[in-house]
């Protein structure tokens, strides 16, 4: 592991030694929001990720996938695609599903800063009232942009249909409007589009996403962790998304066990043990259980006061260690 000071100065975050997490140069926004933007940077490693018959494709739309972290979340939503259907023995259109889990995100690159940061407006995986907006953008936006790429792309001598393309951007249309618990809202869900959804929402518990969350969304990596067991049952469509995430939430768990016996982290936990007392602090934790499963701002603001409680005497902490 290794140490990542933010912009504002005090604050110190620790991510695994091989993430690269990078912020961006802007001053537009207030250093107290740039942990929002926070991203990993491409790298052409990621392109192992999309099955040989795709990167020609995947290079094509690379340009529209450059906010957000989208073009690494994309390449690894493809590999988790490609790990699910792996079990799948019903029949299923893949060429569909690879080219709508590639565009899904496209959409982002016409947001704007903002509209990113309160997107990441989030308690664990659970989105609020505030992030809806930026997030129904990204969808209409992400929708006829992969309609316009889509159509003027050259596949050669094997085109996509005008009925394949409107099938990949319903897709996308409806990859983050859906929910498992409001199946059939907004209408008929295919087992490609759930699917598609799962590979999407798998992003979560990846490596990458995980420890770029912590410093994002600003939480304690043993809290989120929580949470993401938490929400398997209910955030995924397919058993066999939620058999993908529990794979990958045990190799998480053995990643912030490791964080957690960093001498600067044992520091800080023991900082907030000796002020909130054992009992709180495992309450804190426990309490991002509760943040999924209430819908309500007003069932949430415990559990957000909480957290805001324990992110000061964090900060607090940290700038004590830093005067020694």
């Amino acid at each position: 592991f290794k140490q990542m000071r933010m912009p504002t100065g005090g604050d110190i975050c620790t991510i695994p030694t091989d993430i690269e997490l990078m912020l961006p140069y802007t001053w537009r926004l207030p250093k107290k929001d740039l942990h929002f933007l926070a991203y990993i940077p491409w790298n052409d490693h990621y392109l192992t990720c999309i099955p040989d018959e795709y990167h020609d494709f995947f290079y094509y739309i690379l340009p529209h996938l450059s906010a957000r972290t989208t073009n690494v979340h994309t390449a690894l939503s493809v590999l988790q695609l490609t790990m699910m259907l792996q079990h799948v023995k019903q029949k299923v259109n893949k060429r569909q599903m690879y080219l709508a889990v590639m565009l899904h995100d496209c959409g982002w690159s016409e947001v704007s800063h903002q509209g990113i940061i309160n997107s990441l407006n989030y308690s664990g995986v659970a989105p609020t009232a505030k992030s809806r907006k930026p997030k129904q953008q990204h969808v209409i936006f992400g929708e006829a942009l992969a309609y316009k790429l889509l159509d003027a792309y050259d596949f050669k001598d094997d085109p996509l249909t005008s009925d394949d393309i409107f099938v990949i951007t319903e897709i996308i249309r409806r990859h983050d409007c859906d929910a498992p618990w409001e199946r059939g809202k907004f209408g008929e869900m295919t087992l490609e589009m759930q699917l598609v959804f799962d590979s999407d929402r798998l992003w979560s518990y990846t490596h990458e996403n995980f420890w770029q969350d912590t410093v994002r969304k600003d939480v304690l990596p043993e809290a989120y962790l929580e949470n993401l067991e938490a929400s398997i049952e209910v955030y995924f469509f397919t058993q066999y998304g939620r058999n993908q995430a529990k794979a990958l939430l045990a190799i998480r768990r053995k990643e912030v066990e490791t964080y957690l016996e960093t001498p600067h982290e044992q520091l800080v936990r023991k900082t907030l043990k000796k002020r909130m007392g054992e009992v709180g602090y495992n309450a804190y934790v426990k309490s991002y259980r509760q943040l999924f499963n209430f819908p309500s701002r007003k069932d949430r603001s415990p559990a957000l006061q909480a957290k805001r409680r324990v992110t000061t005497l964090i900060k607090r902490s940290l700038v004590l260690h830093k005067n020694g």
